[in-house]
Order: C-alpha cells, then structure tokens, then sequence
C-alpha cells in the first residue's frame, strides 16, 4: 500500500469515528466518498514487481462489511441531562432548550446558596438573642418553686440544684441530669431541655410554653401567657426556618430541572434521529480478474 493510499485511508477511518463520536459540522445535504481499487499486497521477482491478490483467484470471496451510524444515544443524552441539565440537549444538537436548563440550574444553585446563607445568619442572631435573654438557671428555680404545684407531679420532692455564681454561664450553674427528671415528673410537660448548643435547645425554648419562665421579662402570671421575649425569639426563628424552607424548594426545583433536562434530551435525540441518517461502510469484495478492492463509503442526510 502506498503512503498516498495509507493516508487516505486513515482520513476516511479519522472522520467516521468523527462521526460516530457525534462531532460534526452541517454538510451538504448529500456527498459520499470512495476509495480507488488497490491490490493486497505485492512481491519482488526478478527486480520486477509483480501484484498478486491477497486471495486465490479461483476461491470466492464473501463480501466483508464494517458499517456505522451518526444517531445520537438517547440513553447517553439522558445521562448527560441528569448530571449536567441542557448537556444532553447540547450533545442531541437541541441549542435552543440547552440555554435554558443550564440558566434554570445555574439561577437554582445560587438562589439555593442564597437562601442557606440567610438562614445561617438569623440563626446566629437568634441565638445571640436567646444567650441574651433566655436564662436557664431561671427556669431551673422556676421549676424548683412550681413543678410540685402541677396536677399529676410524680415526685414532689425532686430539686435541681443550682449554683449561686452569677458570673458563670446559665448553661453552666444547674445540674441537667436532675432538672431533666422535674421535667419528666411534670406529666403535663412534653419534652426534656437538650444541652445547651444543641439545635433542638434553641428551637424549644421558643417553641413550647413550658420553657416561658425562663425569659428574663416573664415575671408573674401563667406560663401560657407568653413574654415579649418569647414572642420576638419565635418570630426570629420563624423568618430563619422561612430562608431554610425556601432552601429545600429550590433544592426540590432543582431536581425536577433535572428530570425535565434528561426528558426533553431524549426527546431532542429522537427528533435528530429522524431526521439524520448517516451511514459509512468499509467494504472487501473480489474481482472478476481476481483481485481484490477495499471500497469505504460515507453519506450523511439531513432531512428538513
């Protein structure tokens, strides 16, 4: 085989698995391309050279085919779309729609972010404002002078001490192991107050009206009448968990882009498969004088 020949091949060989592969360019409507006929190989007698066919003359030799196809993958569009919303639609050749995903997953991520971020920054404000204004050795010595007062009180006799040092932490001056076991023996109390830090300590001191007399400005009358500090804490609270909803929709959003993206990229490759045909052959076949040709063919249709 000549270098001229070689290279020829290899072009051909190059640009269908171009095609294959999905990486084109819009050809002319129609176009195909064949190769000359070349002998198989060839041997040196008498300084003369002399071309023989790879195969006998008198042998038949059975047409061999090696053929592709430029359809699109809808399995792989779909993939594609699934990770990365308007990828799929982009390798199906859908341009107008693929804008639109990726904006839509790119506008969700950032709200998403956002939102988070707002989130974050009330709940650290509510619980400066808790540390401020929530006391918990407070609410201990509410508990010491009325849980034996409560209907139903197990254990009357229970005390929580608490340490007279003012200048520790609230967190820091009650005995938690005994105040949970007032809490418990108070039947109409729902719930045991967690640690101090703890997510859930910040959500039920503004949640349940149990936790009223530990607000500095809840000073007499009945726990269920809340405080201004109670009021204003859950309201803060209220706007924080707003943010981290909206959050978890977008994140809900998101998904869904990602479902429509893979869907409309499967459809956009079945629409380019019925409107595409791209077709490429090698063909090996015999010659009436014996020899034998390689003939490769490529055609591309676009039907509008």
């Amino acid at each position: 085989m000549t270098a001229k020949r070689f290279l020829f091949y290899f072009f051909f060989l190059s640009m269908q698995a171009s095609l294959i592969a999905q990486e084109h360019t819009t050809p002319p409507k129609d176009f195909t391309l064949v190769a000359p006929q070349f002998e198989i190989r060839y041997q040196q007698q008498s300084g003369v050279e002399v071309y023989q066919p790879l195969y006998e003359p008198q042998v038949a030799l059975q047409p061999d085919e090696y053929e592709a196809t430029g359809k699109k993958s809808v399995l792989l569009a779909t993939a594609l779309s699934l990770a990365i919303p308007g990828s799929g639609e982009l390798y199906a050749g859908s341009y107008w729609t693929a804008p639109l995903f990726i904006l839509a997953e790119a506008a969700g991520w950032y709200f998403n972010i956002d939102q988070n971020r707002k989130g974050d920054e009330k709940t650290a404000a509510f619980q400066v404002y808790a540390d401020t204004y929530w006391d918990v050795a407070k609410y201990a010595q509410w508990l010491n002078e009325n849980a034996k007062n409560f209907e139903g009180t197990e254990d009357k006799n229970l005390k929580i001490e608490i340490n007279p040092d003012a200048n520790l932490p609230p967190w820091e001056r009650v005995d938690w192991e005994t105040m949970h076991k007032v809490e418990m023996a108070v039947l109409v109390f729902s719930h045991r107050l967690p640690m101090h830090g703890e997510q859930q300590y910040f959500e039920l001191i503004g949640k349940y009206h149990q936790y009223a007399y530990g607000w500095k400005d809840k000073t007499e009358g009945d726990y269920n009448v809340l405080s201004p500090h109670f009021i204003d804490y859950s309201y803060q609270r209220g706007v924080a968990n707003d943010f981290y909803y909206t959050a978890s929709t977008i994140v809900s959003l998101l998904i869904l882009n990602h479902v429509l993206s893979a869907a409309d990229a499967a459809w956009a490759a079945l629409r380019f498969n019925t409107q595409v045909d791209l077709h490429s052959q090698i063909r090996i076949r015999s010659l009436p004088n014996g020899y034998t040709d390689m003939a490769p063919t490529a055609t591309f249709s676009w039907r509008f």
